[in-house]
């Protein structure tokens, strides 16, 4: 079974409009960072989907997801309004591979 992570971000094409990077850098360094973390992987395991947050926010605000950018592994959120840490995105992506539960990171919006 695949894992899913799926990150939606405030910045890039949303529509009609396009949101300049400049007004969310931690969208950026979130994509960056998975992107790193998944390439650690055999390839296949894990999939990476980026969403724009303006065209599917009710999709993740249904899931508790307030604040882009929003990371979600096999739907749940890991983390909402800040970079994840490394390690707790690394933990949680083993512990999805391994069919185990996992805990959001926890972080101040």
């Amino acid at each position: 079974m695949n894992t899913r992570v799926t990150i939606f971000r405030y910045t890039g094409t949303q529509g009609f409009f396009t949101i300049p990077s400049s007004a969310c850098q931690e969208c950026d360094t979130t994509i960056h960072l998975a992107q790193h973390l998944i390439a650690q992987f055999p390839a296949g395991r894990v999939r990476l989907t980026i969403r724009p947050w303006w065209l599917c926010f009710w999709k993740v605000l249904w899931r508790g997801g307030w604040h882009p950018p929003i990371v979600t592994i096999n739907g749940r959120v890991l983390s909402q309004g800040v970079v994840p840490e490394a390690s707790c995105f690394r933990q949680a992506l083993v512990k999805a591979l391994n069919r185990q539960s996992f805990s959001p990171c926890l972080h101040a919006v």
